[in-house]
């Protein structure tokens, strides 16, 4: 709420720390900069995204979409975008759960394997018998 009070050019200078879920890579990860910057939506607002500008800290070379993150800075209201500055840190970083195969995607991936093998081995029979 203190963020999107703030009018277009504000900021506050005291710390705030939010957690939320990335759900845009707005820049990717730079080697020369040590920093990326990623949009994140705290609890159900997702009418109110957050950007956290040049986050940088340990993991932010290996965040994505999807993963829970959080964020201390100040905040400022730059030209309608409601940010974190560009000295925000990222304090913890709790990676998405990858999806786990259904059973019929493993069983299907499986027959698939076995089709395969069966195939490479009757070309070895026919290029032996040959």
């Amino acid at each position: 709420a203190a963020l999107y009070a703030l009018q277009p050019g504000e900021s506050r200078p005291e710390t705030f720390t939010l957690t939320g879920v990335i759900t845009q890579i707005d820049t990717p990860y730079s080697e020369d900069y040590r920093n990326i910057t990623v949009t994140m939506v705290v609890g159900n607002m997702t009418d109110k995204p957050v950007m956290c500008y040049r986050l940088g800290g340990q993991g932010a070379d290996d965040l994505a979409v999807g993963d829970t993150i959080t964020v201390s800075g100040t905040f400022k209201n730059h030209n309608g975008t409601h940010e974190f500055a560009q000295d925000c840190t990222l304090d913890n970083v709790v990676k998405a759960q990858q999806p786990q195969p259904q059973t019929g995607d493993f069983a299907l991936a499986a027959f698939a394997g076995v089709i395969v093998l069966a195939m490479s081995a009757a070309l070895v029979l026919r290029r032996k018998k040959a």
